[in-house]
C-alpha cells in the first residue's frame, strides 16, 4: 500500500497539485481501505521488470555502451535514486499527517461519546429530581398530583426506552459531583489566569512608558551635552581671540616704551648741544670781534636751518609712516573682529538651522502620535477605558553656569563695541584738539629742558587710570608719541 501511495505522490507532484488536508486524509482512508490482492501486484511487478530487462538486452545488442552514455546513465541514476528517496521522505511525512490526523478524529469521537453518554444521564438525573419534588409537592393538594401525572406521562411518552436504563447507583453521583468540582475548578483557575493576563498587560504598559521615559531623558541629556560642548567651543574661541589681543597690546606698549626712551635721549641731547653752543658763543664773542661773530653766528644759524629743516621733513615723514600703520592696524584689527563676529554669527546661524531641524522632527513626531491618538479615539469610542494617571512633573533643569558666563561676556562685549564706534566716529572731530594737546605737551617739555628738571623713567610715568576699554589706553599711547616726535617744530618756533 505504501508503495501505491509513493507513486501516487509522485503524479502529484510532476503535475504540481496542491490538496489540503482534508482530501489527503480522505483519499488515505480510501487508500487504507482497498484490498488490493497481493498476487496481482507482484504479476505486475514481475512483468514490469520483465519488459524493463528484455528492453535494457534489446538496447545493449542493437548499440554498444560507450563511456560516456555510461555515465550518463549513472547520473540518471543517481538523479533517480535521489527523487526516490525525496518521495519517500515526503509519503512518510504525509502517512505520519494522516495518521495524526486519524487520532485526532478517535480522539474527538471518544470525547464526543462520553459527553453524549454524560447528557443522557444528566437528563435522567434531571427527571429523577423532578419525580422527587413532585411526590414532595403531593402534600399540598390534588393539583399538584395531577401535574405531576402529566409530567410522569410525558416523560414515558417521550422515552420508553430511557425508564429501563436509569442510573442512580453511587458511582454515578459521584462521578457526576467530581465533573462539577472539576469544573468549578476549571473556572477558578480561568479567572485568575484572567487576572493575571490583565495585571501583566497593565505591567507592561507600564514598563513601556518607563522606557519612554528614559529614552526622552537620554534625548535631553544628550543635547544638553551637545549645546555645553557648543558653549565651551565659543568659550574657548573667545579666550583665544582674548589672548591675541592681550599679546598685541603687550606689543602695541613695548613699542610706546622705546619710542618714549628714543625721545627722551633725543630731547637729551638736543638740551646738551644746546648749552655748548651757548658756551660757544658766549667764548667767540668775548674773542673775536663783533663783525666776525656776527659772520661765523649767521653761518652757524643757516647751517642749524638746514639741519632743523632736514630732521624736521624726517619726522614729518616718520610721523606720517607711524600714523598710516596705525590706521592700518586699525584697520585690520577691525577686519580681524569683524571676521571673528561673522564666524560667531555662523555658528549661531548653524545652531539656529540645527535647532529648526529638531522641532520640524519634533513636529512631526507629535504629528504621527496625534494621528495614532485619534485612530485609537475613534477605535475606543465604544468602550471607554479608565483614564490613566497624570504623569509625574519634569524635575527642573540644573543651573548652567557656563551660560551666565557666556551672557556677562556678551554684555562686556557689546558696550566696547558700541564705545569703539563713537570714537571712530569722533575721531575727525578731535583733530584740531590733538595738534593743541600736542603743541602744550611740546612746551611743557621744552620749558622743562631748559630749566634742567630731570625727566621721569618711562616705569614711573604718570598714566592715567586703567580703563576696561583697550581703545582709549592705545589713543592716549599714540598722542603722546606724536607729541614727542613733533619736538623739532617747536625747535623752529624758538
Amino acid at each position: 500500500m505504501r508503495g501505491v501511495f509513493t507513486v501516487l505522490a509522485k503524479y502529484l507532484l510532476k503535475n504540481r497539485h496542491v490538496y489540503s488536508l482534508k482530501r489527503m486524509s480522505n483519499l488515505n482512508s480510501r487508500m487504507l481501505n482497498w484490498s488490493v490482492p497481493e498476487e496481482i501486484m507482484s504479476t505486475k511487478m514481475t512483468h514490469y521488470l520483465g519488459r524493463s530487462k528484455a528492453s535494457g538486452q534489446t538496447q545493449m545488442v542493437q548499440r554498444p555502451c560507450s563511456l560516456s552514455s555510461c555515465d550518463k546513465i549513472r547520473q540518471e541514476r543517481d538523479e533517480a535514486v535521489k527523487k526516490l528517496e525525496e518521495f519517500q521522505k515526503i509519503s512518510h511525512m504525509v502517512i505520519e499527517e494522516v495518521n495524526f490526523m486519524q487520532n485526532h478524529l478517535e480522539i474527538e469521537k471518544t470525547c464526543r461519546e462520553s459527553a453524549e453518554a454524560l447528557a443522557t444521564k444528566l437528563n435522567k438525573e434531571n427527571k429523577t429530581l423532578k419525580r422527587i419534588s413532585m411526590l414532595y409537592m403531593a402534600k399540598l393538594g390534588p393539583d399538584v398530583i395531577t401535574e405531576e401525572i402529566n409530567i410522569d406521562d410525558e416523560d414515558v411518552s417521550t422515552d420508553p426506552e430511557g425508564t429501563p436504563e436509569t442510573c442512580v447507583s453511587v458511582q454515578c453521583q459521584k462521578q457526576i459531583k467530581e465533573l462539577r468540582d472539576q469544573i468549578v475548578s476549571v473556572q477558578e483557575e480561568k479567572k485568575i489566569l484572567a487576572i493575571e493576563l490583565e495585571n501583566l498587560k497593565s505591567k507592561l504598559a507600564e514598563v513601556i512608558e518607563e522606557v519612554n521615559k528614559v529614552k526622552q531623558e537620554k534625548d535631553l541629556l544628550n543635547s544638553e551635552v551637545l549645546e555645553q560642548r557648543r558653549v565651551l567651543e565659543k568659550c574657548n574661541r573667545v579666550s583665544m581671540l582674548a589672548v591675541e589681543e592681550y599679546e598685541e597690546m603687550q606689543v602695541n606698549l613695548e613699542l610706546e616704551k622705546d619710542l618714549r626712551k628714543k625721545a627722551e635721549s633725543f630731547a637729551q641731547e638736543m638740551f646738551i648741544e644746546q648749552n655748548k653752543l651757548k658756551r660757544q658763543s658766549h667764548l667767540l664773542l668775548q674773542s673775536s670781534a663783533p663783525d666776525q661773530q656776527l659772520l661765523k653766528a649767521l653761518e652757524e644759524n643757516a647751517k642749524l636751518i638746514q639741519q632743523l629743516e632736514e630732521e624736521r621733513i624726517q619726522h614729518q615723514k616718520k610721523v606720517k609712516d607711524l600714523e598710516e600703520q596705525l590706521e592700518n592696524a586699525a584697520l585690520h584689527r577691525e577686519i580681524r573682529s569683524l571676521k571673528q563676529q561673522l564666524g560667531l554669527l555662523e555658528e549661531d546661524k548653524r545652531e539656529l538651522e540645527l535647532k529648526y531641524q529638531n522641532s520640524e522632527e519634533k513636529a512631526r513626531d507629535l504629528k504621527h502620535s496625534i494621528d495614532e491618538l485619534q485612530k485609537r479615539v475613534n477605535q475606543s469610542e465604544n468602550c471607554v477605558p479608565p483614564p490613566p494617571p497624570p504623569p509625574p512633573p519634569l524635575p527642573p533643569p540644573p543651573p548652567n553656569p557656563i551660560r551666565s558666563l557666556m551672557s556677562m561676556i556678551r554684555k562686556r562685549s557689546h558696550p566696547s563695541g558700541s564705545g569703539a564706534k563713537k570714537e571712530k566716529a569722533a575721531q575727525p572731530e578731535t583733530t584740531e584738539e590733538v595738534t593743541d594737546l600736542k603743541r602744550q605737551a611740546v612746551e611743557e617739555m621744552m620749558d622743562r629742558i631748559k630749566k634742567g628738571v630731570h625727566l621721569r623713567p618711562v616705569n614711573q610715568t604718570a598714566r592715567p587710570k586703567a580703563k576696561p576699554e583697550s581703545s582709549k589706553g592705545s589713543e592716549s599711547a599714540v598722542n603722546e608719541l606724536k607729541g614727542i616726535l613733533s619736538l623739532p617744530d617747536s625747535f623752529k618756533t624758538e
